[in-house]
Formats: structure tokens, sequence, C-alpha cells
């Protein structure tokens, strides 16, 4: 399965989940409200990531729905946080300006999605909203080690 799902960075860079077949992504979709929702999630992951020695394999995107702010001034104001926020996270936050990276994954509004895309493009699992404290050791058991 190819995901033809795109956005862009905050200075205009533009990202093509498709372009990166072969690795295994792990999807964070979610607008500034829902970004909390998935925080133990999130905690848990950046904790186990110096043990995982498969972690050029795996790709984390983390892409914000800002569709709400495609008009000016305000996209030039929520460019300049995202890119704040990227630069204290050290990766690139992505961001979907008109919705279509969010309706091309199937993500449900005004929550945190999450997607893990196995090497093949498969989608080895999809969870909108909090993913449950039982589902956390599943999700992260399917990225590399």
């Amino acid at each position: 399965m190819s995901l033809r799902a795109r956005a862009e960075s905050a200075d205009g860079v533009p990202f093509d989940l498709s372009a990166h077949e072969g690795k295994c992504l792990l999807v964070f979709y979610e607008d500034k409200d829902a970004r909390s929702q998935n925080q133990p999630l999130k905690d848990r992951l950046w904790k186990s990531m110096d043990q995982r020695h498969g972690k050029d394999a795996l790709l984390i995107v983390a892409v914000a729905d800002v569709s709400a702010f495609n008009w000016w001034p305000a996209r030039k104001v929520v460019s300049a946080a995202i890119r704040e926020e990227s630069r204290k996270l050290g990766a690139t936050i992505w961001c979907d300006w008109d919705g279509s990276f969010g309706r091309e994954i199937g993500a449900a509004k005004g929550a945190s999605n999450v997607m893990v895309v196995g090497r093949d493009g498969a989608i080895l699992f999809k969870h909108s909203g909090a993913v449950p404290a039982e589902e956390i050791d599943r999700v992260l058991a399917m990225l590399p080690d």
C-alpha cells in the first residue's frame, strides 16, 4: 500500500510519506489541542530510543493539522510557532495546511492519530485518540529494535 500523504515543513520544504517506503514509520497526526493525548506513548518512545539499535530503520513522522490556520496572517504566526517547537523537539514537525495529509491517512479531526506503517507499506496499527496503556507495549514492539 502506498500512502500519498504530503505535508511541508514550516519553511515550505515538502514531505511525501510514500518516499519513505522501506522504513518503518511511526506517524503522529494531531492538532494543537490533541497533542497531549498520546503523551504516555511519546514518553515511552523517547525513553526506548536509546536502546533501539534499528532506529535508522524507523522514521518518526510528526504532522500538525494546521488547516484551521491556512490564512494570512495566522499562517505566518503558526509557521513561526511550529518552527520553534521543531527546534525544541530536535526534529521537523510537518504542517498539513489543507487537511489533505489527514484525509489520505483517514485521521480523525480533533484527535491525536497514531499509525505504524511497516517497511512494506502495510498499515500495522492505526488509532485515533489516546492509545490505551495496555496497547502501548504492542505499538512499541512493532517498531524496529
